[in-house]
């Protein structure tokens, strides 16, 4: 198999948060624990660049709906950040996500 190339934006510093009260550790329930993972999530996606969000895609056997699940980030917050370099590059007419890395490299 190849060598997986992991996008710079799935790197981010993540403990589970402890909760400190009257002396006592307690850990955060499991559905706060999953909202405060899938907030860290949103915002290293918001910093990922346009050859990170290539990686991503191109992860073998992506998949947009396993990875909403896990990270809280849709097809559609992808699609969004792909228009949003569209626009920054004006408004070249790509085919396919492919097309429009290569132009913003070569850029």
């Amino acid at each position: 198999m190849d060598n997986i190339s992991y996008p710079n934006w799935f790197y981010f510093n993540y403990m589970p948060v402890v909760l400190r009260y009257n002396g006592k550790t307690k850990l955060l329930e499991k559905e706060e624990w999953e909202k405060d993972l899938k907030y860290r999530w949103r915002k290293s996606f918001d910093t990922a660049n346009i050859e990170d969000i290539g990686k991503t895609l191109d992860l073998p056997n992506f998949d947009y709906k396993i990875f909403e699940e896990i990270s809280g980030i849709s097809k559609k917050d992808f699609d969004k950040k792909l228009l949003i370099y569209k626009v920054e590059f004006n408004w070249k007419e790509f085919t396919n996500k492919n097309d429009l890395i290569e132009y913003i490299k070569n850029s």
